[in-house]
This record gives C-alpha cells, sequence and structure tokens, in this order.
C-alpha cells in the first residue's frame, strides 16, 4: 500500500516492548498491562481472537486480516495501518508487537517526540468485535499536544460504504455478500465489519479500495493521557445499523481491554494446582506451553467448534480438533473438549455424518473426506457421498476418542449420555464398514495417509482410493472400540 502521509521517520523512535523497557506502573484500567513474552523468533505474525472475530499482521502493528462472525466470513481486509497526528503533523506508527503474559492479548510502545503510544490489541471473548487500544502519554512537563488517530484500510470486499446505510455519523463499512468464499461456501448471511473510534471524525477514500478512518484530535495535556479505541465490529445485519453504530461507539476501550485480560488470565489459572505452568522449570518451555495454549483457546470458535487456522483454514476439521483438544486436556482446560462434543453431536444431527470439516456458527457447510473426482461438487459444498463411503474411516474414530479422552479427564457420564446417539452411529458405521471390507478400512484420502500409507502422487486426493487399504484408520477404528471398552466384533 502506498503511504500518502509524510516521511518522519527521524522524529519517530521506536523501541521494542521488552521486559527492561515495559514501565511497571502503567495501567490498562485498573491493571498493570501484562508483561511481555519473549517471542521464539525475531519477530512473529500474531493473531487475536475471541471466538467469534479474529484478527492479526506480521508483528509490526500492521494487520492483513479481519474474519468474523464466527470466524466463518472470508478475510474483510488486505492492510491496515495506523499513523498519530501530533500538531497535524502525520507521524507512521510500527510498534513491535508481544503476546502479554498469560493473555492472548498483544501489545507494543513507540515513542514520537514527547509521547509514549502503546498500542493493544484485544479481544474479548464471545463479543462480536476487536478493540485496538492506543493509549497516547504525553511525557513533557510543560508542552501540550494536539493529537489524533488515523487508520488506513485496505479493503479485501468490493463493497465499502464511507457510513452505514441509514446515513449516519462517519465509520467505514466493509460488506461480504453471501457468495463470498470461504474454504466452505458460507451462503447464509450477508456480513459486515464496521470499522471506527468511538470517537470518530472522518472517513474517506483514498483510492482504490483503500479508506481512511480518522479520530477526533484531542488535546493532551503535559504529563496526561489519552485513549483512543479502534473498534472492528462484525455484524449479520439482524438489526438497525443505527444499533450495530451505537454499539460500537458505546464501547469503552480502556475497560474493554482490561476485562479481556482478565478472562484471559481467568482462563489460565481455572485449572488444577497439578496443571499450573508455574510447574514448568524451565521459561522458554513454560513460554511455549502458554503460547501454543492461547492459540488453541483463539482458534476456538464460540459454538464449540475448533478451526484448523484462522488466517487460512477457517472450517473445523475432526482430526485437527482432536489433536488440539489433547493439547487442552493434558493443560487441564476441559471445557473446549465438552463443548467441542455438543457442537459435533449438532452436526451429526444436521447432516447424518461425522464430516471430515464442517463451518461454525451454521450448519451451511459440511464436507466429506474423499477427492474431488469421486464427488464433482466437493469445492462447491456438494454432499454427495464418495463411492469409498469414506466417512466411516478416520473421523468417527477421532470423534469417540476425543469422548474418551474427555471422560478420562472429568467424568462426566451426562454429556457423553446426551450425544449417546452420535457415538453409536461412530461406533456402527466403522464397525460395519470394516465388516464389509473384510476387516480393512479404505484411505480416506486426506493427511491421515500422508504418512506414506498411500502413494498420493499417484492415488491422492483426486484419483480412486477403492483400492487402497489404511492401516491408520483401521488402527483409529479398533482404538475406538478399545477406549470405550467395547469388544470388536458385531452381534
Amino acid at each position: 500500500m502506498r503511504n500518502n502521509m509524510p516521511n518522519n521517520d527521524r522524529s519517530t523512535s521506536l523501541r521494542p516492548c521488552e521486559k527492561n523497557n515495559q514501565s511497571p506502573s502503567f495501567q490498562v484500567g485498573g491493571i498493570p498491562l501484562p508483561e511481555p513474552v519473549p517471542p521464539l523468533n525475531e519477530r512473529e505474525d500474531y493473531r487475536i481472537g475471541g471466538g467469534l472475530v479474529s484478527a492479526g499482521g506480521p508483528g509490526d502493528g500492521t494487520w492483513n486480516r479481519v474474519t468474523g462472525p464466527c470466524y466463518t466470513a472470508p478475510n474483510f481486509i488486505k492492510h491496515e495501518e495506523l499513523a498519530i497526528e501530533v500538531d497535524d503533523v502525520a507521524h507512521p506508527l510500527r510498534c513491535e508487537m508481544f503476546r502479554g503474559r498469560l493473555t492472548g492479548v498483544y501489545h507494543g510502545q513507540a515513542t514520537i517526540g514527547d509521547l509514549e503510544i502503546r498500542l493493544v490489541d484485544a479481544a474479548p471473548f464471545d463479543r462480536f468485535w476487536i478493540t485496538r487500544l492506543l493509549a497516547v502519554t504525553n511525557r513533557s512537563l510543560s508542552t501540550s499536544h494536539r493529537v489524533r488517530v488515523v487508520a488506513r484500510i485496505t479493503a479485501d470486499v468490493a463493497k465499502a460504504v464511507g457510513v452505514p446505510p441509514d446515513g449516519t455519523a462517519p465509520c467505514l463499512s466493509l460488506i461480504h455478500d453471501q457468495n463470498a468464499w470461504a474454504w466452505g461456501p458460507s451462503l447464509w448471511k450477508e456480513r459486515t465489519l464496521l470499522i471506527g473510534f468511538s470517537q470518530t471524525a472522518e472517513v474517506c477514500v483514498e483510492g482504490e479500495g483503500r479508506h481512511r478512518v480518522a479520530s477526533a484530535t484531542i488535546v493532551v495535556p503535559a504529563g496526561g493521557r489519552q485513549d483512543f479505541g479502534l473498534i472492528h465490529l462484525v455484524h449479520t445485519g439482524q438489526r438497525p445499523a443505527r444499533v450495530y453504530l451505537d454499539q460500537l461507539q458505546a464501547i469503552d476501550p480502556t475497560v474493554d481491554t482490561e476485562t479481556t485480560i482478565k478472562a484471559w488470565r481467568a482462563w489460565f489459572s481455572a485449572v488444577a494446582p497439578k496443571f499450573a505452568l508455574d510447574r514448568i522449570p524451565d521459561g522458554r518451555a513454560r513460554d511455549i506451553v502458554e503460547g501454543g495454549l492461547s492459540y488453541l483457546k483463539t482458534n476456538r470458535s464460540s459454538d464449540g467448534g475448533l478451526v484448523a487456522n484462522l488466517p487460512i483454514y477457517n472450517l473445523t476439521w475432526t482430526r485437527d480438533a482432536y489433536c488440539g483438544l489433547r493439547g487442552l486436556l493434558a493443560t487441564g482446560h476441559t471445557d473446549e473438549s465438552r463443548r467441542f462434543l455438543l457442537y459435533m453431536h449438532r452436526k451429526f444431527l444436521a447432516h447424518n455424518f461425522i464430516p471430515n470439516s464442517m463451518s461454525c456458527g451454521n450448519d451451511s457447510f459440511a464436507l466429506y473426506n474423499g477427492n474431488h473426482e469421486n464427488n464433482p461438487g466437493r469445492m462447491a459444498g456438494a454432499y454427495s457421498p464418495c463411492p469409498e463411503i469414506n466417512t466411516a474411516p478416520e473421523t468417527p474414530a477421532l470423534l469417540v476418542l476425543a469422548a474418551r479422552d474427555y471422560h478420562r479427564s472429568t467424568g462426566d457420564e451426562a454429556t457423553l449420555a446426551e450425544i449417546d446417539t452420535t457415538l453409536r452411529h461412530c461406533l456402527d458405521i466403522q464397525l460395519l464398514h470394516a465388516v464389509a471390507c473384510g476387516y480393512r478400512m479404505e484411505s480416506s484420502g486426506d493427511e491421515t495417509e500422508l504418512c506414506g500409507v498411500v502413494n498420493t502422487m499417484a492415488a491422492g486426493y483426486d484419483r480412486h482410493l477403492e483400492r487402497h487399504w489404511s492401516m491408520a484408520s483401521m488402527a483409529l477404528a479398533i482404538a475406538a472400540y478399545h477406549g470405550l471398552g467395547l469388544p470388536f466384533t458385531r452381534k
């Protein structure tokens, strides 16, 4: 994206938000900003998400994606960058972003003359928005400064308007229609992303797909501080546009960020003492486990799905979710597994099979295992089964194993009783398929077989699989029966 702002690099000093630079007195509402966790590499892409809306970027304070609601919409933006106008002079804002300790909140800092700027990106749990808090502190003892924050956004959608459809206060609206592709077709709602400040003053078009959203100009007195909040709110048009704009403008960015930090810390601490991360003696190992857990939690959709990879794969794959849930259970987090089991039960009731992958937030899409040649409508969302009937091999077994793991961790029999119909289907379809094939399981054609069981170059996604037998899927089926204490026989 071309930057039309003046080049003020000499007057802008960037500081990595490292522990030694972090002022212990800096507060977000009534709590200290969490200690930054060192990255694994010099700079990492980061993402934030609260179960409904997700965003992220390359780690320098810019964003290249915003998706939602329920992680099912395609990306709304190609690029978002921030700038600070100080006494009518614009300064690009770049700051290295670090994850806050025991949270999935990211923050960084920079200095521009007398001003110290903290950027904190927070996605509240199960809310339809993300808050970008910009806290501007004037370190001068004698000089006040006029400040406003500007966001420049390059849209990834064709339809963008400078104000909501009813012509109310300025707010950028980016609209995805019902035909927008999102891996699985999401033909269920038109979705709108509103971008604005609680004190938005200006929205304008700068060029093809490029937009400018600016806050009001506020005087920050000597020794004072002003918090700005850039809000990204996704909705599906169920209420008048004015209602969503009022909701956006009513968000207090400081309180919202503080609440999100507290929610993350409560989640990390809500485990039995034997799972406490401070029991890991090696600090680097602890950081890796903590960071992995924050990403798994970020990938959890509010309806119980666990999407495979927020920037790319916005569907819940049964296999990927199972592996992620193993990690959560191993560290004492059990509720995600319970919600996933109920989510999969709902999907079975809706589609009458255990999908390879499915959408979150609605039942508009469910994907069979298999390949395009045997299911020509697969990439268009068709539900026609593959000739191999390969919904039987791996996904039902993995769901049973997820139920087994959850029960071992919690002893919760009520949840298993609630999904009894689904579990019985999983066991029956595997056994019937195995018996019909001489106690062999056909290959599903998916990544489970990439270990070399099937030569995917010759017999992969777009080849017939009916003569390829899967040791991996057979082992999973046997493990599913063994895990529930059932004999692998059909009476």
